[in-house]
């Protein structure tokens, strides 16, 4: 339980701010093309829709009843399977749900694809703290995409109309996984994406570099939301990694920040 409400409050403190007058960018237009200004080719877009929907805590009926509801919005299809069958990769043609109702807790968790075969996992949880006598049920909903990055987008105005029909904010993070075959030298790509990050007025935050990764935090204006770290703002995340296992480079490029692990 700690755990889950940690995360939601992590995830609570990427609070956006309305930044200066640009042309905005979606963010998965934005981040596919500094992949594709990298030379990479996208592979995979991750999005992470999380937040408060309800100031209180609810308990079985009225969290299954509001479970349902979403998991049918989001149009996860196919037939339900043991959560506990442990798979590589959950067959399309499937989904999973796992419960927990305890006194001051409950949980459901739904894992599984849409007709676009967007894989989605969406968990709702809610707390009551003795305490202060107060409660609160979390939604979070991770949606991973493989392919058409920029079209059949409907499920992400459709999270969005979820989280606007409970009338509380969303905090959005999104991470594009690009590749790169073989080696490349890491000074070429460093040059390379230090002319990225100008093209879009890009503002090095942090910067870290190993022999086999570079990482960058900056900011664009092309993004309209961030964060702050110490009165810097925030809202661009890039990673180089090369894997010589499968002879490939990674990009990874994420808003606000890089949610997957690299």
């Amino acid at each position: 339980m700690k755990k889950i409400i940690l995360f939601g409050i992590i995830l609570s403190l990427l609070l956006p701010a309305i930044s200066i007058g640009e042309r905005r960018y979606s963010e998965q237009e934005l981040l596919c093309n500094i992949v594709e200004d990298l030379g990479g080719e996208c592979r995979e877009m991750d999005g992470i829709f999380n937040g408060v929907i309800l100031k209180r805590f609810i308990q079985e009926e009225e969290m299954t009843t509001i479970a349902e509801d979403i998991k049918s919005r989001l149009g996860i299809i196919g037939e339900e399977i043991d959560p506990f069958i442990v798979y590589e990769k959950l067959p399309e043609r499937y989904y999973e749900k796992e419960i927990i109702f305890d006194e001051d807790f409950s949980q459901i968790t739904y894992r599984g694809y849409d007709v676009f075969k967007n894989s989605i996992a969406m968990i709702i949880s809610s707390y009551f703290d003795r305490e202060t006598m107060e409660g609160e049920t979390y939604l979070c909903i991770n949606i991973v995409k493989d392919s058409d990055f920029l079209k059949n987008n409907d499920i992400i105005e459709i999270i969005t109309e979820v989280f606007k029909s409970y009338d509380n904010p969303v905090e959005v993070s999104t991470n594009i996984i690009g590749e790169i075959s073989g080696s490349h030298d890491y000074n070429y790509m460093k040059k390379r994406l230090y002319k990225t990050l100008k093209k879009y007025r890009g503002d090095i935050i942090e910067e870290y570099t190993d022999i086999s990764l570079l990482s960058i935090t900056a900011y664009t204006p092309f993004i309209e939301d961030y964060f702050k770290i110490n009165e810097n703002r925030i809202n661009l995340n890039l990673a180089i990694r090369y894997n010589e296992y499968d002879d490939t480079m990674y990009i990874l490029v994420g808003t606000p920040i890089i949610t997957n692990g690299y």
